[in-house]
């Protein structure tokens, strides 16, 4: 739930970006879109402090040998999977590097992220009922196939 909410966040996002990009302008857009990120770091650098650090171990250590045997399984694939998996965002470039407009670029996201916020949502229900490695599964599958048909297509 918590994934679809940051992706309708996203959605809302895109969508006032376009309805304000050419009164704007694509400069102005990007300096309108930095002034919450300059706020909350100021207010971060102005208003939090850190507490004085405690003798007390809160965190035992990492040992390798004491991880169930499927987590190791875990993440030797997702880390096999990371080295060769990328950002959509490079479909985004790919996409304008064939032909369509710049203008176009931001309905694509924006087509991405509606397409996330469903998946996500439907996908977190469909994991609740069914075995979580299937649908992980499942997405890793989605995903190779997605980028399989943007490098043969």
């Amino acid at each position: 739930m918590m994934k679809a909410m940051d992706n309708l966040g996203a959605v809302c996002g895109i969508i006032i970006c376009l309805l304000i990009f050419e009164w704007v302008g694509f400069t102005n857009l990007f300096i309108i879109a930095a002034i919450p990120s300059l706020a909350s770091a100021w207010r971060i650098y102005k208003f939090i402090k850190e507490n004085k650090v405690s003798d007390n171990k809160l965190f035992a250590g990492f040992k390798w040998k004491n991880l169930n045997t499927n987590f190791k399984l875990f993440l030797f694939l997702n880390s096999v999977f990371s080295l060769g998996a990328f950002s959509y965002s490079f479909l985004l470039v790919y996409t304008g590097k064939s032909g369509f407009k710049a203008a176009y670029l931001p309905v694509f996201y924006l087509i991405i992220t509606v397409t996330a916020a469903l998946f996500s949502l439907l996908m977190g229900k469909l994991s609740d009922k069914v075995d979580r490695k299937k649908i992980m599964y499942l997405a890793f599958f989605f995903w190779a196939a997605i980028c399989f048909s943007f490098i043969y297509c």
